[in-house]
């Protein structure tokens, strides 16, 4: 696997044993946990490539428009054959044929499939559990799912922190990292505010000033 994480250089391999190394590398890749999203991942052969993650859709989304904007995304990858699915969800799951977006799924899978990127596989990741999303049989897929700590104990996710790699636990705390420190001092920060008002009045959709 080559797709790199945060940090990571661009040809840098991972070894991958299974799902397991994949939900691991997943937010190493993104920077954090997601949340009620959906991660797609594309494939060619055993070389991960584009990590695309998106908002799951609310219930009442023409499926169909989502499902084409995604799979026009991920063709981008002119060199895949396949995509693998991550869905991060809390929504209920009551019986092991009936997951949750179930017509989402099936309604990207067709579109994808008709782009020559078949669905391989795919995973739902919860806050106490994860499963395989297509398997239907308990006796190689137990239900309710498997514990989250095998994906932290996984052999790419020793690999990972190993080679100092880190992620935060959800896209805000992610965001909140990026953010510059607090100004404390709301004297000098109101000095400011109007000396550069008074630089840029009259001058915003300047060519100069949006370069």
């Amino acid at each position: 696997m080559t797709n790199p994480p945060n940090g990571q250089h661009a040809q840098e391999s991972f070894p991958v044993s299974g799902p397991v190394d994949i939900l691991a590398f997943i937010p190493h890749s993104l920077g954090f946990v997601p949340q009620e999203s959906l991660v797609l991942m594309t494939m060619d052969s055993s070389r991960l490539g584009a990590t695309l993650r998106l908002d799951l859709p609310a219930a009442g989304l023409d499926y169909s428009e989502f499902a084409a904007r995604v799979t026009e995304l991920l063709r981008s990858d002119r060199t895949a054959n396949g995509v693998l699915m991550a869905m991060y969800t809390d929504r209920k799951w009551s019986k092991p044929g009936v997951p949750p977006y179930r017509k989402l799924v099936n309604q990207l899978g067709r579109q994808l499939a008709d782009a020559g990127l078949p669905l391989r596989d795919g995973w739902l990741v919860s806050e106490s559990a994860w499963r395989e999303y297509f398997c239907t049989d308990s006796s190689c897929c137990p239900w309710p799912g498997r514990p989250l700590s095998q994906i932290g104990d996984s052999t790419l996710s020793a690999e990972m922190v190993f080679r100092g790699s880190a992620y935060a636990s959800s896209l805000d705390e992610a965001v909140a990292q990026d953010l510059p420190p607090v100004w404390e001092d709301s004297g000098e920060q109101m000095m400011q505010q109007t000396r550069y008002t008074r630089r840029l009045r009259g001058r915003w959709c300047r060519r100069a000033q949006f370069a």
